[in-house]
């Protein structure tokens, strides 16, 4: 257990998985992704926000390494492995949590309805599960091998 009472296996899972949906509302185009601060040591701090709105504040923010920053500040793509295992904050809250993400930004996007947006949450937690069984599965074959 670490310390917020979840195992290591699932919140590693959650990582992990937050971060390819992170990747896939990106590079699909879906939200529009904006470097707000280069860091030192090749980090850039991004945002995502919604299309098509002049919101300010970003609905998510996270850190990025060894990213191509185009002149226009807006990035297209990326790889989920691109993204630091530095906090993923949703508004001002520490969440890398599939389902979260997603519920921040379902509002945004065209055509999803309550149900649609439900099922997709579903499918996020049971990812987040299923890759967290995986691994902790893994590791004990790992140490049963030994």
């Amino acid at each position: 257990m670490n310390e917020n009472g979840t195992s290591t296996f699932y919140s590693r899972a959650c990582l992990a998985t937050g971060k390819r949906v992170l990747a896939s509302i990106v590079n699909e185009g879906l939200v529009n992704c904006r470097v707000l601060e280069n860091q030192k040591d090749n980090l850039c701090k991004v945002g995502i926000f919604p299309k098509n709105t002049e919101l300010s504040t970003p609905l998510i923010t996270f850190y990025i390494r060894d990213l191509y920053v185009p002149q226009s500040s807006l990035v297209e793509f990326f790889h989920p492995e691109d993204i630091c295992d530095n906090p993923i904050m949703i508004g001002e809250v520490n969440k890398c949590h599939p389902s979260m993400i997603f519920e921040a930004i379902a509002p945004y996007l065209e055509g999803i309805d309550s149900t649609v947006s439900s099922q997709i949450k579903a499918e996020l937690d049971s990812s987040v599960l299923n890759q967290g069984t995986i691994s902790f599965l893994f590791c004990v074959f790992s140490f049963i091998s030994l």
